[in-house]
């Protein structure tokens, strides 16, 4: 997005019936300079009046405090006192500011890019995206799936690797008939997002210089898996799921990809992918049947996560996934090894477990 250094205020701001009722009150003077301080902040972030500190974590008043260099309690007046007036609105945890284009209009950009006139239109909903708050956004994923999404991704933007910024980013655009679902929505940083618009995936993203061969097969592979079946993504037991997908037996890159990204998002312990993908690839590629491997090695999984739950294994003393996998783990018939015990597995294990399933 380009980047605007301006926000608009109207001469008559001091008429408006919302600034005259804050006059009346105590502080009323701290509270107009916070609510200046605000939108200024806001066109500066140029974020759609949505205040986050990375895409993952909103601002909070103590933060406020420290970026306005006011006391948190003042802070906590005006922006209750902004929120009675319906001039901020709290989504998710999020401040955000719900007419925000009447602050900051693009008019000159929008000249330059047929994208923005989009985005401007539906900034109310990109502030829900941008959040990932738990309720069904009309132009997006609801946040479980989008969590789902983006663990899928390596929470990176799919095109670049972007780590920065996410945005929910139609695949098919919407006035392309694209739909709001999983298998068309993929994270996309800002600038591959505005970047892309309208435009057909494939013949955009193989012009740009960050492209990847890895990268798009990967977006295909997802793509193909969704349709087939959305569960294959989330379940350990996705043997029918390949099998549809790869009746032939197909050893292509793109599906060994598909097994490997599944195997992975289930280890708990996530170390060394680069090296754990290839020997998972090297595994797949000398069997004589990718898919009941995959499959094999899934399920092995799964008995040694169960295990690891039951242990309360602490998580330093389960193997790498290389060493899992050297090692043909999903092979033992009986678990003999007792790992020490801790807490704090059993979180690691529901998280992957919820990020998988649900």
């Amino acid at each position: 997005m380009a980047d605007v250094k301006w926000i608009k205020i109207v001469t008559d701001v001091f008429d408006d019936e919302k600034i005259l009722l804050i006059e009346t009150l105590p502080e009323a003077d701290s509270i107009i300079v916070l609510w200046f301080k605000l939108l200024c902040l806001a066109g500066k972030q140029n974020n759609s009046g949505v205040f986050m500190l990375n895409d993952k974590m909103p601002y909070n008043e103590k933060m406020f405090a420290t970026i306005f260099r006011r006391k948190e309690a003042t802070v906590q007046l005006a922006f209750k006192t902004f929120e009675d007036f319906g001039m901020i609105e709290i989504i998710n945890g999020a401040v955000t500011i719900p007419n925000w284009g009447k602050h900051q209009t693009l008019d000159r950009i929008e000249q330059k890019n047929e994208y923005m006139r989009n985005y401007m239109r539906d900034y109310r909903e990109k502030q829900k995206l941008l959040i990932g708050n738990g309720k069904l956004c009309q132009n997006g994923l609801n946040v479980e799936d989008w969590k789902f999404v983006l663990n899928y991704f390596d929470y990176e933007c799919a095109y670049c690797g972007e780590k920065n910024n996410l945005e929910q980013e139609h695949i098919d655009s919407v006035s392309n008939k694209g739909l709001y679902e999983i298998g068309n929505i993929v994270p996309a940083c800002r600038r591959c997002n505005a970047s892309k618009g309208n435009k057909a995936m494939e013949e955009w993203y193989s012009q740009q210089k960050f492209y990847t061969e890895t990268r798009c097969q990967k977006i295909l592979n997802y793509i193909k898996l969704c349709k087939t079946n959305v569960n294959v993504l989330r379940k350990v037991n996705v043997s029918e799921a390949d099998k549809d997908i790869d009746k032939n037996k197909n050893k292509s890159k793109s599906n060994i990809c598909a097994y490997f990204e599944t195997f992975y998002s289930l280890y708990p312990r996530k170390v060394n992918k680069k090296k754990a993908q290839e020997k998972y690839y090297s595994i797949l590629k000398k069997s004589k049947s990718p898919e009941e491997t995959a499959n094999d090695i899934l399920e092995g999984l799964k008995k040694y996560i169960d295990f690891w739950e039951k242990e309360k294994t602490e998580l330093q003393f389960i193997p790498h996934p290389t060493t899992w996998l050297n090692g043909e783990r999903w092979n033992d018939d009986i678990i003999s090894a007792k790992p020490k015990k801790i807490n704090i597995f059993n979180k690691v294990v529901n998280e992957v477990r919820n990020g998988t399933e649900n």
